[in-house]
């Protein structure tokens, strides 16, 4: 279980620049990550070892995990 979140400081401007829902859901998002790092529909990145696509609701999270204890968000897009 990882023991921090780290937005990168490109996905937190990402997020800044979300409407309000699209903010909340995606604080809820990786909130949610560090009780499950690797949840069932999270999708690998073929290319970046530990690197991952996590959709829900309206938005889609780019994350990594360092070394089994943190998670990086790298990014964060409104789901069209």
């Amino acid at each position: 279980m990882p023991q921090s979140i780290r937005w990168l400081d490109a996905a937190w401007a990402q997020l800044l620049a979300l409407p309000d829902v699209l903010y909340k859901e995606g604080l809820a998002a990786a909130a949610a990550l560090m009780m499950d790092p690797f949840p069932e529909d999270a999708r690998p990145d073929p290319e970046l070892p530990d690197t991952y696509l996590l959709e829900r609701g309206h938005v889609r999270l780019f994350y990594r995990v360092v070394g089994g204890t943190e998670v990086d968000i790298a990014g964060i897009w409104p789901n069209s």
